[in-house]
């Protein structure tokens, strides 16, 4: 019996490889996940339309932060906040 060269074995390999990934992904993709009977999305609601009480100490900390954020938005978002001002932020955030 001849021996094929590697170079051959290789590509058949790879084609076997590929043909199983693409036959497997779809039926990975086509897992259902279902819950008992009487379980469905429970929705997040409020205390009759009430906002949750917050303490001042947590208010006053939000305040600070949101505070110190805003002036630096923009430059967060255009990915030109220096690193020191990073730093800054954080302090603000953490004290």
């Amino acid at each position: 019996m001849r021996k094929r060269p590697i170079r051959i074995r290789t590509s058949r390999f790879v084609a076997a490889a590929a043909l199983a990934v693409v036959c497997w992904t779809p039926a990975m993709a086509q897992e259902t996940h279902t819950h008992g009977p009487g379980t469905g999305v429970h929705g997040l609601t409020l205390n009759a339309g009430q906002k949750w009480a917050t303490d001042e100490h947590l208010r006053k900390a939000m305040g600070r932060i949101r505070d110190g954020m805003n002036p630096s938005i923009q430059e967060i978002h255009r990915g030109e906040l220096a690193t020191a001002k990073y730093a800054a932020l954080a302090k603000l955030a953490n004290d």
